[in-house]
């Protein structure tokens, strides 16, 4: 879980959806978050959604890999 975290914060992923012993908890909810960033994202321009992507890439940060 602690590699999960640092992915979460050098930009890499997005969320971290819980997975849950029933696998159709874990559907609901990757459903639910799915649909959610594409209602977002429907909503930009072509324009925007560029922009944004250019953004997150250029912000992403160099990492180092270190052992545990």
């Amino acid at each position: 879980m602690r590699s999960t975290a640092r992915t979460v914060g050098l930009g890499l992923i997005d969320e971290v959806i819980p997975e849950d012993p029933n696998p159709f908890v874990t559907i609901e909810r990757l459903n639910a978050s799915i649909m959610a960033s594409y209602i977002e994202l429907a909503q930009l321009s072509e324009r925007k959604l560029r922009s944004r992507r250019q953004e997150r890439i250029r912000g992403l940060r160099a990492f180092e890999i270190t052992k545990d």
